[in-house]
């Protein structure tokens, strides 16, 4: 599922916008949940809330605050949205560059440039999500997994486990040192010799061990809190 949010505070444009990207996406027959807002700070409390984004329509002139100023603060958190930026005033078009926007849409354009510019994002969030899939032998047969719903790795009698908020597969014909050379770099962090934790499913850290958001308690080296703790709080920022 592609996930896409539409800010314009104005509320014929958002609405516009929404039924369009809806119009779109059914037409390709690709699964998405758009979310819409009318104000910068209530897509920001909604994002602060840990909802994710792949695909941000953004109104650059809003009042209370600008797309310019959201586009910062969602940028500080999330480097991989894809930001496009709506706009009837042109000559803003340069000062977005400095947001890393992946496009802007001229509002009196819009059908024309929308479409465009959709097509063009979805296919990059297929293309970045792709890399981000991993397929495992395990005991029911060949499995692909998404890494963010990876929730640990583990080593346990020199077999290894992978654990997914539903499921708990025991992999076959890798080594564990083999994974935690791959998934150390992609926000997982180790908590002791034979487990590595996806930083993202972290609720909460203690002494000895770590609250998963599922509830479940991995157990922690003392040796490896004080890098755990550093990586989560980086992780969170």
């Amino acid at each position: 599922m592609i996930r896409i949010a539409i800010c314009d505070d104005d509320d014929v444009i958002l609405g516009c916008v929404c039924n369009k990207v809806k119009a779109a996406t059914d037409k390709l027959k690709i699964e998405v949940d758009i979310k819409t807002f009318v104000d910068a700070n209530m897509l920001l409390r909604d994002t602060n809330q840990g909802n994710e984004l792949d695909i941000l329509f953004l109104d650059i002139d809003m009042p209370k605050m600008s797309g310019f100023e959201t586009a910062e603060i969602i940028r500080s958190f999330n480097k991989e949205v894809i930001i496009i930026f709506l706009t009837s005033m042109e000559e803003l078009v340069y000062e977005s560059f400095k947001y890393k926007p992946f496009r802007y849409i001229r509002k009196r354009k819009l059908d024309k440039e929308l479409q465009e510019a959709l097509s063009e994002a979805i296919l990059a969030v297929q293309e970045n999500s792709v890399m981000y899939q991993y397929i495992f032998k395990t005991e029911y047969g060949e499995v692909k997994f998404n890494i963010e719903d990876i929730l640990y790795i583990e080593c346990v009698n020199r077999k290894v486990f992978l654990k997914t908020k539903e499921e708990y597969y025991g992999i076959i014909g890798v080594q564990f040192s083999e994974l935690v050379t791959e998934f150390i770099n992609k926000d997982f962090v180790m908590l002791h010799r034979t487990c590595i934790v996806n930083l993202k499913c972290i609720f909460s850290i203690g002494k000895i061990d770590i609250t998963l958001d599922t509830g479940q308690k991995l157990p922690m080296s003392r040796y490896k809190a004080t890098e755990v703790k550093k990586a989560f709080t980086l992780f969170a920022r």
